[in-house]
């Protein structure tokens, strides 16, 4: 059963049990907004160093094709967003840095319509995570380095009319505060 994060506890003197946000296994157990897609990655270590497959169309991934690439950093403990995308897939892998990327979902049709997802993205334990159109999503590097995110969305950036929407990070639409 997946942890759904948006039932954590909000009354600060008030425990409550913490569940379990991972299977025996190792798997997490996190909800996704409907349409998105957190895959584990492989990486591949011998003596010379590493590498990792972090995109491969034949994996079931929403809009597989590679029409555009891009990287972005993040400064230290910087908070990037709140965005939303009308028509654009993201799909993000993070190379560098731990990346905190919080997920909210307020579409009216969706069946995860009200959720909020949580997950951190890095070197150390890599995925690929699949972002919807319309979820809104920010970024927070959690590292005391630059982080640097891969981005590789399922459409060429529009220069002249960018297909994105944006949110100061504290808003009064969408009820996620960082820390």
């Amino acid at each position: 059963m997946p942890v759904d994060r948006t039932s954590y506890p909000t009354n600060p003197s008030v425990p409550v049990p913490c569940p379990s946000t991972v299977d025996a296994d190792g798997t997490p157990k996190l909800r996704m907004p409907e349409g998105g897609v957190l895959r584990p990655l492989r990486t591949h270590i011998d003596a010379r160093g590493s590498l990792t497959e972090f995109f491969d169309a034949r994996w079931d991934i929403p809009g597989a094709e590679v029409l555009y690439g891009e990287f972005v950093t993040f400064r230290p403990d910087v908070v990037k967003g709140w965005a939303r995308h009308r028509h654009k897939t993201d799909r993000h892998f993070v190379m560098l840095g731990d990346i905190q990327c919080v997920l909210y979902d307020d579409r009216p049709d969706s069946a995860t319509k009200g959720l909020i997802t949580d997950v951190t993205l890095g070197p150390t334990a890599p995925q690929l995570l699949v972002i919807p159109p319309m979820v809104w999503h920010a970024f927070r590097n959690l590292s005391s380095t630059d982080a640097l995110l891969v981005g590789i969305p399922d459409r060429v950036y529009d220069h002249e009319a960018p297909d994105k929407e944006v949110l100061p990070v504290t808003n009064e639409i969408i009820p996620y505060r960082f820390a």
